[in-house]
């Protein structure tokens, strides 16, 4: 195995991101269908954990030259790495956030062409594990845990996994709260919208946002955020904590 990078300078990881880019126009190719590569966050080069999710979504100021997938949206992106940062064992940022396949593609085509591109993009992912010094991995989603946990290279304990955080999924996201003895105990604290726009803005100013976008974005802290949502917090602390904390023998 190959050693792990020091920072995101590394060619390895220059070069990785360019096999990103040509994996995407070659899968435009293959399924004859339109995809687009969205930018990684980079937050941490040897991070304890990895978070993996799917695929980027279309539209959503992909436009944007500075843009990076995960840092855009409340409910998506920044309730999710708030509970990283407090919550898997380092208050910081221990972890970093990718997903399976780096292009965004249209609706159409996704479901269909799922199992095939993520066949393709595998050999990347592994990649990208290695220079990341091979983290402890979390998926997004049960159904993405439940695809990949048979991959030999991927150090999946049994379910490390959150549940995913679109709307759609709302009502598996209240029948797994209610399963959780004391889960009052997580729900978050009072000033919670201010500590998650004050990680957004550290995220954003981390990735050279301009002050155009970071504004847009900042946009979605007008409003108070919704009961849903903190329960969704709620959650991914109860998960992150038991994932993050050893087990007593």
């Amino acid at each position: 195995m190959n050693e792990p990078m020091k920072d995101f300078t590394d060619p390895r990881w220059i070069n990785l991101v360019e096999s990103f880019r040509r994996r995407v126009e070659e899968d435009k190719k293959y399924f004859n269908c339109w995809s687009t590569y969205i930018k990684l966050p980079e937050i941490c080069s040897q991070p304890d954990f990895c978070l993996i999710g799917m695929e980027p979504g279309p539209g959503n100021r992909r436009d944007e030259p500075e843009y990076r997938n995960f840092i855009a949206r409340i409910k998506g992106d920044f309730l999710i790495h708030y509970s990283a940062y407090y919550y898997l064992g380092a208050e910081g940022f221990n972890y970093q956030i990718t997903d399976m396949a780096k292009g965004g593609i249209e609706i159409a085509h996704a479901k269909k062409t799922q199992s095939e591109r993520y066949r393709l993009w595998k050999p990347l992912l592994k990649k990208e594990l290695e220079l990341l010094g091979n983290p402890k991995i979390i998926f997004i989603g049960k159904g993405l845990y439940d695809t990949n946990i048979r991959e030999s290279y991927l150090s999946v304990s049994n379910g490390k996994y959150i549940l995913h955080h679109g709307g759609a999924n709302n009502g598996n996201v209240m029948a797994y709260y209610r399963s959780i003895k004391n889960i009052n105990n997580y729900d978050p604290p009072s000033d919670v919208k201010e500590k998650i726009r004050k990680l957004a803005v550290e995220l954003m100013k981390m990735h050279n946002y301009s002050k155009k976008l970071e504004d847009n974005i900042l946009e979605i802290f007008n409003n108070d955020l919704a009961d849903i949502d903190k329960k969704k917090l709620a959650i991914y602390r109860y998960d992150f904590e038991r994932f993050s904390k050893p087990k007593v023998q």
